[in-house]
């Protein structure tokens, strides 16, 4: 192993004595006894053997019963390896937050497993819609990967379906050209089926100059960035429009509205994930198994399940994109009293950026709430020198999915357009019912 699992668990439980003439774990009775050490509550399981190298890396909603569970002895032969016979140690980090479990689990897979983490974590990308505005005639196109540079990005979106139905919607808003191979070639554009429906502004024939199609181009990334700021303009321009006994404008207004509309409509499809991976010790491959009936939100059930949520609340200019996210923490005795309070994990963060602020008590609200503001302040807009472009995926990644759970853990508010103290204190107290 790359990385001592010491520095990266932060407590180790010993089940093995190496200087045992018997190689085989203790009895039973002698490891359930050994195993009341472990605590319940939820976090980040490393099983390792005597020479520290890793056999399963996984999470667990609670240590104890998922370390006896898979160190019980098997009744019948499997393929799969017996943890039991040589796991020696076994490290463990307490981790009551589901978000910060999730990103726990991705960063020590990468520190142990350095070469082939992406064998031992599956990573469900979003998708986005770019443009690049250096190009003479720039399109839209739908990706999972996008360019960290000079492109300006909409999203995310949870599927390649749902950023495909939202570009579609803006092209059609916006009649703009969908035939990019056409570009510089009027003898083809004039074959374009959309160009003879009159479904496009038609820049490829000529039929409008490219500094009226960046114009055109310009709006439709407005719309897609914040589109209930875009039709409440149309709305307004539509009512001019009609005083002025303009009717046929006022009618192209009302057809832009009433498509943009059906953006804040539009619900994603579920998407259902791959529920197992894999860890493996020399030629032992160990399956994470589900194990639902447990309750064990484990890192296979943070892939595997439905995701699904209106368009709208998190689609945005992916460079001013801010998210808050609160969720339920560890307990803690404070000092002078016997009852443990609830404390509560804080996260701002971006596309480019995660903050963990730490974990607070609701008491300290005022604290809270500074802490966080001067966090949202501080939140890089783009790609710094030493950041990983592909980590930066990968991170985002996880964002992603937790927002488009159906039901989300926790707390998450897009706090791209500001943060309202009073909104917040509101919010907080319905969602943990305090």
């Amino acid at each position: 192993m790359t990385n001592h699992a010491g520095q990266i668990l932060e407590n180790c439980l010993l089940i093995e004595n190496s200087a045992r003439c018997d190689p085989v774990a203790p009895r039973q009775a002698e490891l359930d006894k050994k195993l009341t050490e472990l605590p319940t509550q939820a976090g980040l399981i490393l099983f390792a053997d005597s020479q520290d190298i890793p056999i399963l890396l996984l999470t667990a909603a609670n240590i104890r019963r998922t370390v006896k569970n898979k160190l019980a002895e098997q009744e019948e032969k499997t393929k799969r390896a017996d943890l039991k016979g040589i796991t020696a140690k076994i490290y463990y980090t307490v981790c009551p937050c589901r978000f910060r479990l999730a990103l726990a689990h991705y960063r020590a897979v990468k520190k142990i497993f350095p070469q082939n983490y992406k064998d031992h974590e599956t990573i469900v990308y979003p998708w986005f819609v770019r443009i690049d505005f250096s190009e003479k005639i720039p399109f839209f196109s739908v990706t999972k990967r996008p360019s960290l540079g000079e492109e300006k990005i909409l999203g995310p979106f949870p599927s390649q379906k749902s950023a495909a139905n939202f570009l579609n919607t803006l092209e059609d808003t916006f009649r703009l050209c969908r035939k990019s191979e056409f570009v510089n070639n009027p003898q083809r554009a004039a074959g374009c089926p959309y160009l003879q429906m009159d479904a496009c502004c038609g820049v490829c024939g000529g039929k409008i100059n490219c500094e009226d199609y960046r114009v055109l181009i310009d709006n439709a990334f407005s719309a897609g960035a914040n589109t209930a700021k875009t039709i409440e303009k149309l709305q307004a321009d539509m009512q001019t429009a009609s005083k002025e006994l303009s009717f046929e404008k006022a009618a192209e207004l009302k057809r832009k509205i009433e498509k943009l509309t059906a953006l804040k409509k539009q619900i994603y499809p579920h998407t259902n994930f791959p529920s197992t991976c894999t860890c493996s010790k020399s030629s032992a491959k160990i399956s994470v198994l589900r194990q639902e009936s447990q309750g064990q939100h484990s890192q296979t059930n943070r892939h595997s399940g439905k995701i699904g949520v209106g368009a709208c609340r998190w689609t945005g200019d992916l460079r001013k994109l801010k998210i808050l996210h609160i969720d339920k923490s560890a307990k803690i005795r404070q000092q002078g009293s016997r009852a443990k309070k609830q404390t509560f994990a804080v996260f701002v963060m971006n596309f480019f950026e995660i903050i963990d602020l730490g974990d607070f008590v609701i008491d300290e609200f005022e604290k809270v709430a500074e802490v966080i503001e001067n966090a949202l302040a501080k939140l890089n807009s783009s790609q710094q020198e030493t950041c990983d472009t592909t980590e930066i995926l990968e991170q985002f990644a996880i964002v992603s999915y937790f927002l488009y759970r159906t039901n989300p853990s926790g707390l998450w508010i897009n706090a791209s357009e500001g943060f309202d103290r009073t909104v917040f204190a509101k919010t907080i107290s319905e969602k943990f019912k305090l």
